[in-house]
């Protein structure tokens, strides 16, 4: 699989080459949040409004969904010359197993400049959105990563429903965590506690899981656990934490 970036200063033609080289193809998936906001809208006005997280998890889905499948992605980015931000995007895409390429296109200033100029109202420049462009693909690109390692190792039943043990790598280390039956949505927290956001329940991670199982029993302590499934990998950590509880 491969992620490939179309860069450039405006009126370059990025959207016209995508386009051209990619649309008719099942295999590759076009990663464009302007393009996504037309296609929702027929505007680019979302971009601007409360109507920007539909764009948002619609392109972050159906670009997960790609790369899940196997698909290339391709990414229209607008940039001039050296971009720090895009050299990081690019190394996160590499650490995650992915090939990379990067197609920049050119032209003359005075050609650029009338084609912006020319443009309907189907025209948006990316240079407007080329830090939302980055922020969406890396949480695509992280639960990609998260979702090639990520294993259910047990499932314990309680009188108030039931509990899931997880394992997945982060930063190539082992993390466990446990989530309830009706948790809808999973928050890792960030490195930093400043990067924390208020009122939000962040999911508790440990480095083994009998420091998670042993989590788990001083949260939920009136539960009265019986094991539903447990992963053979994980068997014999299983019986020691369950028969110490």
């Amino acid at each position: 699989m491969k992620i490939t970036f179309v860069i450039g200063p405006s009126g370059t033609s990025k959207t016209t080459y995508i386009r051209k080289n990619y649309l008719v193809s099942d295999e590759v998936a076009v990663f464009d949040l302007a393009g996504k906001s037309w296609e929702l809208f027929r505007d680019f006005k979302a971009l601007e409004d409360d109507r920007i997280y539909d764009v948002y998890n619609e392109s972050s889905h159906e670009a997960f969904i790609a790369l899940m499948d196997g698909k290339d992605l391709v990414v229209e980015y607008c940039a001039d010359g050296e971009d720090e931000e895009l050299f990081s995007m690019i190394n996160q895409v590499k650490k995650a197993g992915l090939r990379t390429e990067v197609i920049f296109l050119t032209a003359d200033a005075d050609i650029a400049w009338k084609r912006v100029q020319a443009a309907g109202p189907t025209y948006f420049s990316s240079c407007l959105i080329k830090e939302d462009t980055l922020e969406v693909l890396s949480g695509v690109i992280g639960d990609y990563v998260f979702n090639q390692d990520f294993e259910k190792i047990c499932e314990v039943g309680s009188e108030g429903g039931s509990i899931s043990f997880f394992r997945y790598k982060k930063d190539e280390q082992d993390v466990f965590f446990f989530s309830t039956d009706e948790t809808a949505l999973l928050e890792f927290a960030p490195e930093f506690e400043s990067e924390k956001e208020p009122n939000v329940a962040y999911t508790d991670e440990f480095h083994n899981f009998g420091d998670a199982f042993e989590a788990l029993l001083e949260k939920y302590p009136i539960f009265r656990l019986y094991p539903l499934k447990v992963s053979p990998t994980y068997k014999k950590e299983f019986k020691e934490a369950y028969q110490s509880f």
